[in-house]
């Protein structure tokens, strides 16, 4: 029989004692972060908050109001100057944001973007033209889109969290406690706020929580729990799975939320697009901003967030925030990331034979010191590794992105021939959202919305003809995974709430041996995928094209010059709105088109195309002038071409046929593209159709409105 004392009790006690506070209380005991402190600052003189016209210019500082987007027809840049912020220098800014009284009720549309003045002590606004744009702004921005209504006058509102741009600028080498900073804000939509002049005690406020410097980021919310080192989920034999993730380096909670999206993957291996430790790549962030979530990838992980795993499964790349912290000499590069990395070659650019898959990871910096060029050491060692590839998939990945939409915009530097030393993809990072463009056949993605703050698409309609944006995405954080099989590869895209955005399949047959590499300087053409559009803000796409694979040229081919062919430039021969509320209306003669889906508005325009006499039509753009501003520019499809302008009706119009394109957000005053490339094929007439599913339509130029600014085709012969 067994007995249990008093006495045993108490032997007992103290270990279960320290038990529960070891295991169940391990936060009361290991954290000893302090709490933030938080401060505040009001708008307080007529001077610190100002509007400026964009397009003319002019500054208001007495308007006893702020609209945020547009007062009238007329968008604005919003202006507002903080004071006397005791924060000290390098202080960690744990969140911001900005408080708004409603002065009018509004519910329309609004997507504004927030940016911070990149100075160290900005000066108050003046009554001088441009005297808020012409000020320098800050890398960070931050997206607030599709505003809720503001409908209770009175009532507070308040901005996403500002951190990463108040971040940005405490960091200043200049920055000292005290110091004034400037927000601005512009966009489109309309809500409108309390100004200093309408009522001061209800102006802008401003609220910052802050750590000192030195002081360990508290865990953020959602809390992130690293998983132990798992095995590969099993799949169908050959199918290796990986992750892309790219500008997460952040140690907040967007970056936990996509970590916590990965590791319910568990995918095989995971890759980076850069960016891997913000702000500068240092020795301090970095494990806190990699290791703490992604350290059962790590192989050789001498970090402090579990054990790593037994061999290196993350890959990563560098972004130019990982550089400011390395340095270069004739033996090579020395930093924070070689030290916390095992990577092949140099570790600044690699590659790693999967079998089925083969990646190539590339550094896209200009400290690179083997270049960067499309001539460079870096890019020779690439196209040998290409064409030497015996890999079903080769994958190609770096920072900075040849073709990207968003606010950086595109580096024309890395425009190297890829699909024709053999790559099936390109990968990048940089800017902070989601965008896959289809370049002559071959998917390029910019994925760089792994946890830093989000940016806007600020580059519609720059992408050269090669190059067509499909999907762009920046409503939220995500990161993409890739499933390769021996039958296809399938690229998608979630955001951190594990919602399916964006859906790419290419049927390739890796089954039969690998190409031997032709001599043939000029690949053989890979066709061009075929999309299956749903036409939403979001959509989630999901082709199936077949790709030819690549064949492969020389290793040190020697460009020829060609001279640039001259293009053809069409004007409509008709072009008219279509409403849906006057179905038998014609509205021809209108100097502007309108498409709107509340209530419902089409335009249809109509082309003459002569001089192409049987050449190759190589590049193909419909050109729109936008006179208004909207979220959604229009879907764009053929359609048939048994209508007149004169006498065309909602009732009579021809229906949308084959989609061909969309214009995302656009502005007043500014020329979009659609590529139609494939629709036109020679001479003929050809028609178009738009709509939208926006209650905030887009207008632009008709054929009737200012001659410099109807509508066009642009066509490139070869």
């Amino acid at each position: 029989m067994k007995t249990f004392s008093l006495k045993s009790k108490f032997v007992f006690l103290p270990l279960l004692i320290l038990l529960y506070f070891v295991f169940l209380r391990p936060s009361k005991i290991l954290s000893q972060t302090p709490d933030p402190t938080t401060i505040s600052s009001r708008v307080n003189s007529s001077s610190d908050d100002a509007e400026e016209a964009i397009g003319s210019g002019s500054v208001g500082l007495s308007s006893s109001d702020l609209e945020l987007g547009a007062e009238g027809s007329v968008l604005q840049l919003v202006g507002m100057r903080f004071n006397n912020l005791q924060i000290p220098q390098g202080a960690i800014i744990t969140s911001a944001y900005i408080e708004f009284e409603v002065d009018e009720s509004q519910s329309g549309s609004t997507y504004v973007t927030i940016r911070g003045e990149s100075s160290d002590n900005p000066v108050t606004f003046v009554n001088q033209t441009t005297n808020i744009s012409s000020r320098p702004v800050t890398n960070t921005s931050i997206s607030w889109d599709n505003i809720p209504p503001w409908t209770v006058i009175s009532e507070k509102k308040i901005t996403p969290d500002l951190g990463g741009i108040i971040q940005e600028i405490v960091n200043r080498p200049g920055w000292i406690s005290g110091n004034s900073l400037v927000i601005t804000i512009e966009g489109t939509g309309r809500r409108t706020a309390e100004s200093y002049n309408g009522e001061a005690s209800n102006a802008p406020l401003l609220v910052i929580s802050f750590l000192p410097s030195g002081i360990p980021t508290p865990t953020p919310t959602p809390t992130f729990t690293p998983t132990p080192t798992p095995s590969p989920t099993p799949f169908p034999e050959g199918t290796i799975r990986f992750a892309v993730i790219g500008d997460f380096g952040t140690d907040d909670a967007n970056e936990a939320r996509v970590a916590n999206l990965v590791n319910s993957w568990n995918p095989d291996h995971v890759i980076t697009t850069g960016d891997n430790n913000y702000p500068d790549g240092e020795a301090t962030t970095i494990d806190a901003n990699i290791g703490k979530y992604y350290s059962q990838y790590i192989g050789n992980y001498q970090g402090s967030f579990g054990l790593g795993s037994a061999i290196n499964r993350f890959w990563p790349s560098l972004g130019n925030h990982d550089w400011h912290t390395i340095t270069c000499d004739i033996l090579g590069c020395t930093g924070a990331y070689f030290d916390y990395f095992t990577l092949p070659n140099n570790e600044r650019y690699y590659d790693v034979d999967l079998g089925l898959v083969h990646l190539y990871a590339i550094d896209s910096d200009t400290g690179e010191p083997d270049g960067r060029s499309i001539s460079s050491i870096q890019a020779n060692w690439l196209q040998t590794k290409l064409v030497a590839s015996n890999s079903c998939y080769d994958v190609v990945y770096f920072h900075h992105p040849p073709y990207s939409s968003g606010r950086h915009g595109s580096t024309t530097t890395m425009r190297w021939p890829f699909a024709s030393w053999g790559a099936d993809v390109v990968l990048n990072g940089h800017d902070h959202l989601y965008e896959r463009i289809d370049v002559n056949g071959i998917p390029y993605f910019v994925n760089g919305a792994g946890g830093a703050s989000l940016y806007t698409f600020d580059n519609l309609g720059t992408l050269p003809p090669e190059a067509t944006s499909i999907v762009r995405y920046n409503e939220d954080r995500g990161a993409m995974l890739i499933t390769a099989t021996t039958s296809d590869i399938t690229y998608q895209f979630y955001n951190a709430n594990g919602v399916l955005i964006d859906n790419y399949s290419v049927v390739k047959d890796c089954s039969a041996p690998s190409p031997t590499p032709s001599p043939t300087p000029t690949p053989s053409p890979t066709p061009t995928p075929v999309e299956t559009p749903t036409p939403s803000p979001t959509p989630t796409l999901t082709p199936t094209p077949t790709v030819t694979p690549t064949l492969t040229p020389t290793p040190t081919p020697t460009p020829t010059p060609t001279p640039t062919p001259s293009p053809l430039i069409f004007n409509p021969t008709d072009d008219a709105s279509i409403y849906k509320a006057n179905p038998s209306a014609n509205y021809g003669s209108l100097a502007t088109l309108e498409v709107d889906n509340s209530p419902v508005k089409n335009f249809l325009v109509k082309f003459n195309i002569t001089g192409v006499n049987g050449s190759q039509v190589i590049s193909a753009k419909l050109r729109l002038y936008s006179v208004g501003s909207s979220n959604i520019g229009g879907y764009f499809y053929s359609s048939d071409t048994n209508w007149g302008q004169s006498s065309v009706t909602w009732n009579t119009a021809p229906s949308a046929g084959t989609f061909l394109g969309s214009l995302g957000r656009v502005k007043k005053g500014i020329w979009y593209e659609v590529n139609i490339g494939s629709y036109i094929t020679g001479d003929g007439v050809y028609s178009f159709r738009i709509n939208s599913t926006s209650t905030d339509g887009g207008d632009y130029t008709s054929g009737e409105g200012n001659s410099s600014q109807i509508p066009q085709i642009v066509l490139t012969l070869n």
